[in-house]
């Protein structure tokens, strides 16, 4: 197992500080400047992951939560996985499909270690909750342009699991722990934690903090499944299969876009698919999803109306713009003196203000 720890905790690092640069490198390349400069998903991988494992690993030493070698290398496996194909979709539930190698014997440990994992992300997606959601722009097969957002958050967890002790008899050097007549011994486990999607129909935020709702919600449906497996020697038979169903409605749930909104180019003003931190646009209190509708007064409806509606007044701003609701406000704002197109409003890659 120990080769397994090494090689999933350099892939994990490696594989997450080359999405932060590469989110970096394709906002420059679409958009012409990054919308969040510094790779910032990196720290909350460490430190959140950190102090998530500290936590999740008392637990699984408290509880003594045994599994078969199979599913600990399947956990660990899937978790490797996911971030591979995080460009399209990962979630933290996935995991649950390290119970396949145990259905005809599923126990109540890993849906006690699921419980706690799944409650876990969704608290690390609270606490340490970063704005790495990156617009993204799309051809469709009809060939019109359209903006999706792409949300990316990890945490590295090197989980310490409890093992038999009788893992260890041919290493008399591996340290084990003695409870009564039980021996067991401590390993490491490479785990990451985390959720990744991309969303065509709604804003990342409220996407988000569905899919922490859903997390939750999974969490409970997952803890009365632990506590039914353990008290209920009926139900201890089918824990497996239980586990496997409930992950899979997990899972569904999850991949539902339940959005109504299109983020599509328009006439009726300029949209904004994001605001670059400490700009102008920022300043003016502008978000992701509104429309620009005049700027100075003057009617916009793309880049070369805006600029030059900006030219009009170098050092200052006045816009009036539409929200999710259609409704409309009007802010202003200093600009920077000698460069006024730099607003820090993202658009469509030809309306870049």
């Amino acid at each position: 197992m120990w080769w397994l720890f090494g090689i999933g905790t350099e892939l994990s690092i490696v594989a997450v500080v080359w999405q932060a640069y590469a989110r970096i490198r394709r906002e420059r390349r679409q958009f012409r400047t990054a919308i969040t400069r510094s790779p910032i998903e990196i720290t909350p991988f460490i430190v959140g992951g950190l102090m998530g494992s500290i936590l999740l690993s008392i637990i699984s030493v408290s509880l003594a939560l045994f599994l078969p070698t199979n599913t600990l290398v399947a956990l660990g496996v899937i978790s490797l996985l996911g971030l591979v194909v995080s460009r399209w979709h990962f979630s933290v539930l996935w995991l649950g499909l390290s119970v396949i190698p145990m259905l005809a014997a599923g126990t109540w440990q890993l849906a006690a270690l699921l419980t706690a994992m799944w409650l876990l992300t969704a608290l690390l997606l609270q606490i340490f909750h970063v704005r790495v959601a990156s617009p993204m722009i799309k051809k469709t097969r009809r060939g019109k342009i359209i903006a999706q957002y792409s949300f990316a958050q990890f945490y590295w967890l090197p989980l310490i699991v409890p093992v038999p002790g009788h893992w260890f008899a041919a290493m008399s050097w591996w340290p084990t722990i003695g409870v009564g007549n039980t021996s067991f011994g401590l390993l490491f486990l490479p785990l990451v934690l985390g959720s990744a999607f991309v969303v065509r129909h709604q804003l990342p935020e409220p996407a988000r903090k569905h899919h922490i709702h859903l997390l939750y919600g999974m969490s409970l449906a997952m803890l009365v499944l632990t506590g039914l497996s353990y008290g209920v020697t009926q139900i201890q038979p089918y824990t497996g299969w239980l586990v496997l169903a409930l992950t899979v409605i997990g899972i569904g749930l999850d991949l539902l876009d339940m959005g109504k909104l299109n983020f599509t180019k328009t006439k009726a003003g300029v949209l904004l698919l994001a605001v670059v931190p400490d700009t102008p646009a920022a300043k003016m209190g502008l978000a992701m999803g509104e429309l620009v509708v005049t700027c100075n007064d003057i009617a916009v409806y793309d880049n070369a109306t805006l600029y030059a509606a900006i030219q009009t007044s170098p050092t200052y701003c006045r816009l009036k713009v539409a929200d999710l609701n259609g409704e409309l406000r009007l802010t202003e704002s200093a600009i920077f003196e000698g460069a006024p197109h730099e607003l820090g409003m993202i658009t469509f890659p030809e309306e870049t203000a």
